[in-house]
């Protein structure tokens, strides 16, 4: 069996006699953080689906990141809208497309 030292529980900052505010996070079988809860009881849920992470905030906020195999954003959706981004083979950054507005960039 092997054990990993994963946080599961940490305080916020208090002095000495105050009341301990205490944070958690759960982790799935890959150790990934997918639920972090706040000592408010705000709850942030990370989904991780291949290559595609989507992330809740606990109020309203829903952003979701979609990565290449060579681990470069290639999607970016929130409410905002979605933003593609492509590039050049090595890597640079070539082009993001917001919902058809595109910014290009060249490698000098």
């Amino acid at each position: 069996m092997i054990f990993t030292a994963k946080k599961l529980v940490f305080s916020e900052p208090f002095y000495e006699g105050e009341p301990v505010k205490w944070n958690g996070i759960e982790y799935d079988e890959l150790h990934r953080p997918i639920k972090n809860v706040d000592f408010k009881g705000l709850t942030i849920t990370t989904c991780y689906e291949g290559l595609k992470v989507t992330v809740e905030d606990g109020h309203s906020k829903k952003t979701s990141q979609t990565l290449d195999a060579m681990g470069y954003t290639v999607r970016h959706q929130d409410r905002g809208g979605v933003i593609n981004y492509f590039y050049y083979p090595n890597g640079s950054l070539r082009e993001t497309n917001y919902e058809g507005i595109k910014t290009s960039f060249e490698i000098g």
